[in-house]
Parts: C-alpha cells; sequence; structure tokens
C-alpha cells in the first residue's frame, strides 16, 4: 500500500506540473522556448508594471542562485535529466528537481514492492473431478520501476505508475496451471474458459512483501482450487416468481402461494407450493408520532408445502439436494442483535414441494408499517421430480393463464 501511494503522489505531482504548465501559457503568456527557463521568467516579470530592466536583473540573479543552488550535489548526469525535465513540464529547476526525488522514490518502492510471483491452482467441476485443458487468463499487476527515464524518453502522458501484465496458460490433464518468472505486487485469475463449462468470478492474491506469507501462498502440493459448473442436458422447467406484503397482524393466516397459479398446469396442486406467515413489532409511536424503537422484532416463516427448504450459498443453483430438507425456513431480525436489519437481499434457497425440486431467490423487507415484504423471485421447478435445474428460456415451460 505505501508504495501505492507513493505512486499516486508521483502522479499527482505530474498532474500538479500540468497545471503550472497551463498557467504559464495562458496567465504569464509561457513563450514556446521552454529550454530556458530564465528566459521565460524574465519575459513574464517584465511584462508586470512599475519593474524596470535593472529590477529585472535582480530579480534574474537571485532567482538564479535559488534555482541552481539545489543542484550543487547532484551528478553532472543527474542534473542534465533535472533540466530536461523542467523543459518538458514547464516548470523551474527547482520545482522538477523536487519532482526527481519523488520519482526516484517511487522508483525504489516500487523494486520493494514487486516480487517475485511463483502461483500454483488447480480446476475442478462441481464434483471434483479435474478439468484438462481450460485456458486460464492470469494478470500481475506491476509497478513501474522505471519511472524516470520512461518520463524522460515518452513523456509524462504515456506514462502510467503501474501496469497489469495478462499472460494466458492452460490447465494440465489433472487440471493443474502455474505461472512462474513474473514480478508483481498482486495477481488475479480473471478468468477461466472451456466449453460446457461456467466459471463465476475472478480472484485476487496480493503477494506485497508486507502481506503474511500464508495470505498468498500456493505450492505445488497445495495449490488454489477454482471450481467450474459442468452443465448437464437441460430440461423443461417453470420459471416464475411472488412478491406480496403480509399483514403482520394476522399471523395465524398464512398466505398460500402458487407458483403455478392455475389449474390443468404442469405442477399445479391446489395446496399450493408454500404457505408464508409473518410478524412485525414495528418501531412504534409515541404520543407525539415520534419512533420509540430504533430497532425492532421481526420474522418470516416459509414452509414448503409436503417437502422441506434448505438454504445455501452454492453459486449456481442447477443441481437441488435429495437431503437435508426442513418443513420451513425462519428469517428474523431481532433487536438486540448487533446487526440487525430491516432487510435481507439474496437469500438463496433449494426448495421441494410436492415432490417436486425447486430453487429460488429471497428478499425481505420488514417495512415497519404493518406489513412485510416478501419477494421470491428467480424461481425454478421441475415439474417431473428430476434434481435438475440448469434453464434453458427455450425449454421454458409456459404457463396457461385462464
Amino acid at each position: 500500500m505505501k508504495a501505492r501511494n507513493v505512486f499516486i503522489a508521483g502522479c499527482v505531482l505530474v498532474l500538479a506540473s500540468l497545471s503550472m504548465w497551463i498557467f504559464n501559457i495562458f496567465i504569464i503568456d509561457h513563450t514556446n522556448d521552454s529550454n530556458n527557463v530564465q528566459k521565460t521568467y524574465a519575459e513574464s516579470v517584465k511584462k508586470l508594471p512599475g519593474n524596470t530592466d535593472q529590477q529585472l536583473s535582480g530579480l534574474q540573479k537571485d532567482t538564479s542562485k535559488k534555482e541552481l543552488s539545489g543542484l550543487d550535489n547532484r551528478t553532472p548526469k543527474s542534473t542534465q535529466k533535472i533540466e530536461k525535465l523542467a523543459s518538458m513540464l514547464g516548470v523551474s529547476i527547482a520545482q522538477a528537481d523536487n519532482y526527481w526525488d519523488g520519482l526516484r522514490e517511487a522508483e525504489s518502492e516500487a523494486k520493494i514492492a514487486n516480487v517475485e510471483i511463483e502461483f500454483y491452482g488447480k480446476v475442478v467441476d462441481q464434483s471434483g473431478d479435474p478439468v484438462p485443458g481450460a485456458k486460464v487468463s492470469f494478470s500481475v499487476y506491476v509497478n513501474n520501476e522505471n519511472l524516470v527515464s520512461q518520463l524522460l524518453t515518452l513523456g509524462y502522458g504515456n506514462v502510467a505508475p503501474a501496469e497489469s501484465k495478462v499472460t494466458e496458460v492452460q490447465t494440465d490433464e489433472q487440471g493443474l496451471f502455474s505461472v512462474s518468472g513474473v514480478r508483481g505486487e498482486h495477481a488475479t485469475v480473471e478468468n477461466i474458459e472451456k466449453l460446457g463449462y461456467l466459471f463465476h468470478s475472478r480472484k485476487s492474491y496480493q503477494y506485497s512483501r508486507n502481506r503474511p506469507e500464508s495470505f498468498r501462498q500456493t505450492t505445488v502440493e497445495s495449490p488454489a482450487v477454482f471450481v467450474m459448473w459442468k452443465q448437464d442436458e437441460t430440461e423443461a422447467l417453470i420459471k416464475s416468481k411472488y412478491r406480496g406484503g403480509l399483514d403482520t397482524q394476522k399471523t395465524n393466516e398464512p398466505v398460500i402461494v402458487h407458483f403455478v397459479r392455475f389449474p390443468n398446469n404442469p405442477g399445479y396442486n391446489e395446496e399450493g407450493d408454500f404457505r408464508i406467515t409473518a410478524y412485525d413489532q414495528g418501531r412504534g409511536r409515541d404520543e407525539r408520532n415520534r419512533p420509540i424503537r430504533r430497532t425492532y422484532d421481526w420474522w418470516v416463516d416459509i414452509e414448503a408445502v409436503d417437502g422441506g427448504i434448505i438454504r445455501t450459498e452454492d453459486v449456481w443453483l442447477y443441481k437441488a439436494p435429495t437431503e437435508g430438507y426442513k418443513k420451513s425456513l425462519r428469517i428474523e431480525g431481532n433487536s438486540s442483535d448487533p446487526d440487525w436489519d430491516l432487510s435481507i437481499r439474496d437469500m438463496k434457497i433449494y426448495f421441494k414441494s410436492h415432490g417436486n425440486y425447486g430453487s429460488a431467490k429471497l428478499d425481505i423487507n420488514a417495512e415497519a408499517n404493518g406489513k412485510v415484504g416478501v419477494y421470491m423471485r428467480d424461481v425454478l421447478i421441475n415439474p417431473t421430480g428430476s434434481t435438475n435445474l440448469e434453464y434453458d428460456p427455450m425449454k421454458e415451460i409456459k404457463i396457461k393463464y385462464k
């Protein structure tokens, strides 16, 4: 982090120099002869009212001493580079001297932050079987260790404090891959691709020396494991949703949810698929209509009719489990909980109802106005009793509405 902060500071200095350059052009009538900083300064001062040639001569002399004194301890080669930097940025020698110190410090920090990277990974499918022949896109964040030379050669507009270098490797027959022979601060597995497989999201690994070794350690014996979903044959599924507000004053009267709402449709059952009840204590109001409670108790019970529910953290809700279901799921906010919230977002579940497996995502909102909002979305049901929930919109079973 220290290295990155130094780089950012370097960029700020360069931007500041750009602002000074614009100021010189439009405010002080900076001449095109940027190789002569003293001449530019003299011409600018000469235009100010009340300045005589004698006064101007004195200003030139004093400024020259002030600007050049800081270079006394520089080597001739460094002095030439600082003068070139001043000319390039349109700033004084003294300012360029300060920028030079910042850039050299940033280079030193970059060399510390960049370390040798050896990364070992393994790609498997949802069953734990290796995935051979997968293409892995691997990027390394590299801090610029040659800021000064690039700046003087390419110009500040073409120099970045860091860059991301991307390489691609393939997994072997055991699903293994490795990357070595590169230097950088951190590495990221950007993507993994193979026909018939899905990959969820990128993952980064910090290699900076100020991180503990265990944070970044991957070895041949203990590679980082990445899971892909091996796609199966899709089946015809019902896709549905439910959105409703439950009256919390009638907790003994559950709401019956039919995802397949009408008879004569696959999967329909007159008993419904779910029963939902809710309770919301609310904030309460005093005689001045001010809230009494900052937090309050609320809960929602969701019962799968003739089946059960499982809460899950699965990335892909494509294969329902056959065991582990409970008759109902309670989602609640306890007023004494330090992490209390009046809403829940993106809770994922599998369910079984009337012998049919399905999946859904839940959003709950205890609105504190006498109702609790329940939104069940991305609901998928396989009406054949199969646990396969891989969705293909071309095979979706369309509900016949009366």
